[in-house]
Formats: C-alpha cells, structure tokens, sequence
C-alpha cells in the first residue's frame, strides 16, 4: 500500500443482503467520497434465494437486474462476485 493510499479515509459498510448497502448507505458514501474519501460496499449473500418483489426469479436473473440498476443509479468501479460457500 503506498503512502498516499493509506491517507485516504476509508468507509466499509456490510449489509446482509444484496441492496442493503445501497439502500440504508448510499447516502453517507456519496458524502464520503464526495470529500475525497473511499468507499466500499459488501453484501454477505448473493441474493440467489429471491427477491420479495420479483418472485421465482433465478439467481441470473436477479444479478441482471441487479447489475443494471447499480450501472444506471451509481457511480461503480466495480462489481465482483465471489462465492467461497455451495448450497
């Protein structure tokens, strides 16, 4: 880590579910990152067991809305899935 990245105040908000961040944070982190700071979203599932507005979809289908809304309403460097655990 090189010293000018270590100097930038750093903000990590975990939700439980996929949109959790965005929904209860986004706010803080446009504010954070507004002043020069950088900020992380996690999500602790992957969303595949559903969703309460768009019932029986597939875990594809859910990422695709999912990953177009996030492209259209925020500002995103990256989006990255990572699964350590099978059902």
């Amino acid at each position: 880590m090189s010293d000018q990245s270590a100097r930038i105040p750093k903000l990590l908000c975990i939700g439980a579910h996929p949109d959790d961040c965005e929904i209860q944070t986004s706010g803080l982190a446009a504010l954070w990152t507004g002043n020069g700071g950088a900020a992380r979203f996690v999500s602790m599932t992957d969303g595949g067991a559903g969703h309460q507005e768009l019932g029986g979809a597939t875990p594809a289908l859910l990422w695709s809305v999912r990953t177009r809304w996030y492209s259209t309403t925020l500002t995103v460097r990256s989006c990255r899935a990572s699964r350590t655990a099978t059902r």
